[in-house]
């Protein structure tokens, strides 16, 4: 298992930083430290600092966004945390598309747009309780557990496909228009939904 830190420390919201600094102990304990490979030199400094560890051994990978995907594929896991709020009840997190479309499952946290519920859907990862390292001990005991499943990366693809693809957000629209235009879901519906749409 590699853990690949994919973006700039000083970047994450203050909670952020804690839930990724928890998690990021605990699966160095279960892996061990040289397996974690940062972005730059910042992240493995700070890393370095709280997990009490030397890393100045440890890979500095920057990562262009047009080889995020490769990144992605090499890694078992993707932890991704974010500051919940009113303002994030309708976020979409690019990430999180990203990652399942790799066929990787995803370690996050409640109160992000649909995150969670997609999650739990399509069982492809693990909702970690709140930020304490103990909720964190849990979730990486959950995943392993989850890991050992051999349909888990078509269930991450299948979920990008159903949520995240152009069809499935294309189709979500048409049905939105039909209604408010007070037409039958119908596929008889489409044109003045498209003649709607486009207006």
């Amino acid at each position: 298992m590699s853990i690949n830190v994919l973006h700039p420390h000083e970047f994450m919201m203050k909670d952020e930083k804690i839930h990724v600094h928890f998690m990021n102990r605990l699966l160095a304990l279960a892996v061990g430290p040289s397996k974690l490979v940062f972005m730059n030199e910042q992240c493995r400094i700070t890393h370095s600092a709280f997990l009490g560890r030397d890393l100045s051994s440890n890979r500095i990978v920057p990562v262009p966004i047009d080889e995020r995907h490769e990144a992605l594929q090499k890694q078992s896991t993707s932890v991704m945390f974010f500051t919940s709020g009113t303002t994030k009840l309708g976020s979409a997190p690019t990430r999180l598309g990203e990652a399942l479309g790799c066929g990787v499952p995803v370690i996050a946290n409640e109160g992000v747009g649909d995150v969670a519920d997609i999650i739990r859907r399509y069982n492809v990862g693990v909702i970690v309780k709140d930020g304490s390292e103990a909720a964190m001990a849990v979730a990486l005991d959950e995943l392993e557990l989850l890991r050992s499943d051999p349909d888990l990366p078509s269930r991450c693809r299948k979920a990008v496909e159903e949520v995240f693809s152009l069809e499935a957000g294309t189709e979500a629209y048409r049905k939105i228009y039909a209604d408010i235009l007070g037409h039958p879901d119908s596929p008889e519906a489409a044109p003045a939904v498209a003649q709607a749409a486009n207006a």
